[in-house]
């Protein structure tokens, strides 16, 4: 199995600075952090400062001046912080400074790549229309076991009814309207969580995403 390199890395990349563009406030973030990140890979003693859960703000968010996402995998103890990377039709895909990435089609992570037992596809049936209705909905999940063979799951999901839930991204409340949803495969369940804010865009969820990764949290910063 692949390694996951991000290791609780605040792995900030703005790419709209790349080339000859003008170098913003978020293009002068992005250089700090990934300055400090060549003292983690090496054991500086200011590794655990350049985690983004700890070491990201509003302010840095809202100075690099672009859309971003947190990405947490709690079964490896995982952060980073990604930047898009392109856009094709309804599937947006975000990457860190070291390559790792998730395509996201109007919220649900459709795809992973380099982080070991990726999600090589999702055929989720309503997306997440299908979510905010409540109900049972079928999804096709596509990913590699450790082998690097793709094993293709089909699981039915039930999804519970909403509670109002606030929550607080760096230093920012929301009004959410919260969802549970359980997934069933034979013997196999795992459940999928999903943070809807006022205007019914998904501001925070928790995705199961392979046997080889488990669940990803991600949370539009």
């Amino acid at each position: 199995m692949k390694s996951f390199n991000i290791i609780s890395a605040a792995l900030l990349v703005v790419l709209a600075g790349c080339g000859n563009k003008p170098q913003g406030p978020g293009t002068q973030i992005a250089r700090q952090l990934m300055s400090g990140l060549v003292s983690r890979a090496s054991g500086g003693q200011n590794a655990a400062a350049l985690d983004p859960r700890q070491s990201l703000t509003r302010e840095m968010i809202d100075a690099a001046g672009q859309p971003l996402l947190l990405v947490v995998l709690p079964s490896r103890n995982a952060a980073a912080s990604l930047t898009v990377a392109g856009q094709n039709g309804n599937k947006t895909t975000w990457i860190s400074a070291a390559g790792q990435s998730v395509t996201i089609r109007d919220g649900l992570v459709i795809a992973t790549r380099a982080l070991g037992g990726d999600l090589m596809s999702l055929d989720a049936q309503g997306g997440l229309t299908a979510i905010r209705a409540g109900g049972t909905t079928d999804r096709i999940y596509e990913f590699l076991n450790g082998e690097d063979q793709i094993n293709t799951m089909q699981v039915t999901c039930i999804t519970g009814p909403a509670v109002a839930e606030s929550i607080v991204v760096y230093e920012r409340s929301f009004a959410t309207s919260k969802r549970v949803e359980i997934c069933r495969f034979g013997e196999v369940s795992f459940e999928n969580t999903y943070w809807f804010g006022a205007d019914g865009a998904l501001r925070k969820s928790i995705q199961w995403i392979s046997f080889g990764i488990g669940a990803i949290e991600v949370t539009v910063l």
